[in-house]
């Protein structure tokens, strides 16, 4: 689910794996990709990823014109750093 506040996008990924939630993500990215360009967004876990998840959704935010503006988990809900790719 993807939903607006004051400071940009709020990606969330609660309530079910990441794996069932990321196929939603790109449907609605790709019915309105100008709609998404040019925002930050924080990404909400409800357990936290694996790496290649959190890779393959930063390649999808970049690929979408969004910034990755930091993350949390349910678990942990500190706000993490984007991952880098090394």
């Amino acid at each position: 689910m993807i939903r607006g506040k004051a400071g940009g996008l709020e990606i969330l990924f609660t309530g079910r794996p990441f794996a069932d939630a990321y196929p939603e993500l790109l449907e609605r990215l790709a019915l309105a990709p100008d709609f998404y360009r040019g925002t930050r967004a924080t990404v909400s876990f409800g357990a936290a990823p694996s790496d290649d998840d959190l890779h393959r959704l930063a390649d999808t935010l970049l690929e979408a014109g969004i910034e990755w503006d930091g993350a949390y988990t349910l678990e942990a809900p500190s706000l993490a750093a984007v991952p880098s790719r090394s």
